[in-house]
């Protein structure tokens, strides 16, 4: 058999359909913090969520760079994401972060 396996995700320019829709209505009252890591934020829907989620949800960009206006994330923790993490990861006392490559 010769063919094209689909994964399970969407491409640039295709439909999200309704679930994306669905999901969001769901979850919108259930969020209580919003992590944005290394996006442009240029591709809807999903950059109107910022602007779509209750005021109370605090909202944390990981990023190079600043997207969106300025000041509209909560906190802006700029650099690599994968560095950023493994900060905060470091800092918060949690363990079972392996390196790239280590076994565990």
């Amino acid at each position: 058999w010769r063919g094209l396996i689909k994964p399970d995700i969407i491409f640039f320019g295709e439909s999200l359909g309704d679930k994306f829709s669905t999901a969001m209505e769901y979850d919108k009252q259930r969020v209580d913090l919003l992590l944005v890591l290394g996006s442009s934020l240029k591709v809807g829907p999903v950059n109107k969520i910022l602007q779509w989620l209750p005021a109370r949800v605090p909202q944390v960009l990981i990023n190079r760079e600043v997207v969106g206006a300025p000041n509209r994330f909560d906190v802006e923790l700029l650099g690599d994401c994968d560095a950023v993490v493994r900060e905060l990861w470091a800092r918060l006392g949690w363990e079972g972060l392996e390196e790239e490559g280590e076994e565990g």
